[in-house]
């Protein structure tokens, strides 16, 4: 969706680059089978470089070059119900809460063993862009310390 389109909303975002697309496992809730989810981690508005990165859930709207790049790496994140979530193959989703807000969750590493397991790939896209999300404050800058840096998408 452009940024052009997006209704007024307390939680319309300003984020900018560098944007990051983290990629973790968590086994589905209802096949058991572990599955690959992804979410997005960046910068808020103010763009300092030692400003505490985000990471983005719960994501309602984005720029549709974020969403296609997304899905051409990650088919599975899809929307459902009322935000961009990632799916299991058995058609289930995972809610966003339990990836990025639960301890051991796959983007809320309790440990730095946890962390390296996260790989992190930076996105093509330079400058700031509206998201209408729920930004996570607190474990980003732990994320990108530890995680593992894998080359960028092309």
């Amino acid at each position: 969706m452009e940024d052009d389109d997006l209704e007024e909303s307390e939680e319309r975002e300003e984020f900018c680059s560098p944007f990051y697309l983290l990629t973790g496992s968590e086994p589905c809730w209802k096949c058991k089978l572990p599955q690959t989810v992804v979410g997005l981690a960046a910068r808020s508005e103010d763009c300092g470089e030692d400003s505490e990165p985000f990471l983005l859930h719960e994501i309602e709207t984005m720029p549709d070059e974020f969403l296609a790049e997304i899905q051409r790496l990650h088919p599975q994140y899809q929307w459902r119900n009322s935000y961009f979530a990632n799916t299991c193959q058995c058609g289930a989703h995972f809610g966003d809460h339990y990836l990025f807000s639960e301890p051991g969750g796959a983007f809320f590493p309790s440990t730095e063993e946890e962390a390296a397991k996260i790989k992190i790939q930076e996105l093509p896209f330079t400058g700031t862009f509206t998201f209408v999300c729920n930004p996570g404050y607190g474990i980003g800058g732990f994320i990108l310390e530890h995680g593992e840096r894998v080359a960028k998408p092309s």
